[in-house]
């Protein structure tokens, strides 16, 4: 059948309107969706993507969020795999706090660095294809730093393979001196690190567990693509052999 309605809360308001059809309703045009307030339960949701997070929130004060979708189709038999369409999400200024996986990742960062008194975030676009997130890196800023993020969520079997960056100033020191092996070392050792680097870890696994290791064959490969080879011999000079 077909529907066309308005739905308004305290939190949200939205309108729909498209068919339903094959266990899933395809909408007909845009969807926008106004949220005035993001929980941190929602919030929790919204971000399932973006591992560095750990606490995720939008308080009324300070304003309104939105949510746009191009290419809409929802699932109404609760089968994700129905999930599709192309996805903007204003967030504006919110409050978010870094954690999960990450807690023993990043140095200690005060409550300020950390968002929890409200940052204004780009805005985040994802497409989703049967019921699998895809989106672009996407840039967090987390006090002094950005922490970067991109690869792919699969929604329906909850589950994750995402690739984070994080400057090397942000990390801890444990942290920081699991890229100290092998080329990283050298790297290391030929000053081509500064503070600002970011450096790849992936992210991968289930929602209620994921697994963050610092992704070695991507660093190398980074890196190696912008270094002047000449630079990894001692007393080299460029025509010298």
């Amino acid at each position: 059948g077909r529907l066309d309605a308005t739905f308004s809360s305290p939190r949200a308001d939205a309108n729909l309107k498209g068919v339903v059809r094959d266990g899933r309703f395809v909408a007909q045009g845009p969807v926008a969706v106004n949220l005035a307030e993001i929980t941190s339960g929602l919030g929790s949701r919204l971000v399932n993507g973006l591992p560095a997070v750990g606490v995720f929130e939008k308080r009324r004060e300070d304003g309104a969020a939105s949510l746009t979708a191009t290419g809409l189709t929802l699932p109404v038999d609760g089968d994700l795999r129905k999930l599709n369409g192309d996805f903007t999400l204003k967030f504006g200024l919110v409050r978010f706090e870094t954690g999960g996986s990450f807690a023993g990742i990043l140095r200690r960062l005060g409550q300020r660095d950390q968002g929890s008194l409200g940052r204004r975030v780009e805005p985040f676009h994802a497409v989703i294809k049967d019921g699998v997130m895809f989106y672009d890196r996407y840039t967090l800023p987390l006090g002094e730093f950005t922490v970067d993020t991109e690869g792919s969520v699969d929604l329906a079997e909850r589950r994750m393979d995402v690739v984070p960056y994080i400057p090397l100033g942000a990390l801890s020191d444990e942290a920081a001196g699991r890229f100290n092996t092998g080329l990283g070392k050298l790297f290391s050792e030929l000053r081509v690190l500064d503070r600002a680097t970011m450096l790849p870890w992936r992210t991968t696994g289930s929602f209620d567990g994921p697994r963050t290791e610092p992704d070695l064959e991507l660093f190398v490969k980074q890196l190696g693509s912008g270094l002047n080879p000449l630079k990894l011999l001692p007393g080299a000079k460029p025509g010298g052999k």
